[in-house]
């Protein structure tokens, strides 16, 4: 077990790890983007900030499956939908430099042809991964929630703007 004091907490941001190398555990964010340039977030406890906030979803990568697949089982995992994507993009990997953990995020790009027609935007009690609500948005709608700080998450606002440099949203 790994744990680092942050400040103005009173607790410690803990990893449990089966090796000593948890700096070199890989990630993907799973970044789902329909024809209609909407991209799914969901609300979750974020640890580190100590706050609930909008995200995209994501994970520790298992060694045994790529990138792609890391990406898409995460996003089945947290948004509940099995459906297969029209296509899946590495869009960028990068090295976050946290001083604690993950070497290296993989950001995936997940297409599908509309949100819409899945029944999975609801609020939820935050019993399962901490989830308390599952919602698609707008360009728009994400460009005002980061302006007004309501989108809070480095990982996330780093692939708002991939998407945009890459003309996906």
């Amino acid at each position: 077990m790994f744990s680092g004091k942050l400040k103005n907490k009173k607790w410690d941001y803990a990893i449990v790890s089966k090796t000593w190398n948890v700096n070199e555990i890989l990630w993907t964010v799973s970044i789902w983007v329909d024809n209609y340039k909407r991209v799914v977030f969901i609300k979750n406890y974020r640890h580190a900030l100590d706050t609930i906030c909008w995200e995209l979803p994501r994970g520790a990568m298992e060694k045994w499956i790529s990138t792609k697949e890391n990406a898409l089982k995460e996003f089945r995992e947290e948004i509940w939908i099995k459906e297969k994507p029209i296509e899946i993009i590495n869009l960028w990997k990068y090295a976050t430099d946290s001083g604690l953990i993950w070497w290296y995020v993989s950001y995936i790009v997940l297409k599908y042809d509309d949100f819409s027609k899945f029944d999975v935007w609801w609020e939820k009690d935050g019993s399962y991964e901490w989830i308390y609500e599952v919602k698609y948005f707008s360009k728009n709608e994400v460009e005002k929630m980061i302006k007004n700080n309501v989108i809070k998450d480095n990982f996330t606002i780093w692939a708002w703007w991939l998407l945009k440099a890459n003309n996906l949203v």
